[in-house]
C-alpha cells in the first residue's frame, strides 16, 4: 500500500477551492471593517469641521467611498441646516408641493462635503449645492 507524501497533502490542501473561497471571504470581510472605521473616522472629521465654522448640520448623509480595490480617494457626504431646510420650502410652497418630515434632505438646497486624507492631513470641503462656491478646510 503506497504512503501518500506530505507535499501532496499540503499541495491538496492549498489548492483547493474551498481554501481559496475561505480566504477570499476573509479578506472581504477584513476589507468591510476596514472601509467602515474609515468611513467613521471621515464622518468624524465632517463633524468636526463642520461644528467649527458654524454650520450647525441637522442630518448627515450616509457617508459614500470614492476609490477602487484598497485606495479610497475621498468620502462624500451631504448635510441640511436651517437654512438650506427654509429655502426648499420657501421653493416646494411656490409650486404647491407638500413636504413630508423626512424628505427635506433629499431637496435640492443642501450643502455637499467631502473629505480625503493627504500625507496626514485631512482636507474637507463644503459647498452649498446647487451653485454655492466650494470651501476648503484642513484639518489636523
Amino acid at each position: 500500500m503506497k504512503t501518500i507524501k506530505p507535499r501532496k497533502v499540503l499541495l491538496i490542501l492549498l489548492t483547493s477551492p474551498v481554501w481559496i473561497f475561505i480566504l477570499f471571504c476573509i479578506f472581504n470581510t477584513c476589507q468591510d471593517i476596514y472601509l467602515e472605521n474609515q468611513k467613521a473616522i471621515a464622518l468624524q472629521q465632517m463633524q468636526k469641521v463642520t461644528n467649527q465654522q458654524g454650520y450647525e448640520p441637522i442630518d448627515f448623509d450616509a457617508v459614500k467611498i470614492n476609490g477602487k480595490f484598497i485606495t479610497i480617494y475621498d468620502y462624500q457626504s451631504s448635510f441640511s441646516t436651517k437654512k438650506t431646510l427654509k429655502k426648499n420650502k420657501i421653493l416646494f410652497r411656490k409650486n404647491n408641493i407638500h413636504l413630508g418630515k423626512y424628505d427635506e434632505l433629499d431637496s435640492p438646497y443642501k450643502y455637499s462635503i467631502s473629505a480625503a486624507k493627504f500625507s496626514g492631513k485631512w482636507k474637507v470641503y463644503i459647498k452649498e449645492e446647487p451653485f454655492g462656491k466650494e470651501k476648503v478646510y484642513t484639518v489636523r
